[in-house]
């Protein structure tokens, strides 16, 4: 009647999955910084 109780497979600590995960952070934070606009002020060449 009463089965054994098993937490299964750890899906966090799979490399592949952690390295996929931190390549598409760092994508994703070169892209944000990236495309918000340049707002310092160069002084003007004459």
């Amino acid at each position: 009647m009463f089965g054994k109780f098993e937490w299964g497979e750890h899906w966090y600590i799979n490399p592949w999955l952690l390295s996929g995960c931190a390549l598409l952070l760092i994508s994703g934070l070169l892209l944000l910084i990236w495309a918000t606009p340049n707002t310092v002020k160069r002084p003007k060449l004459k």
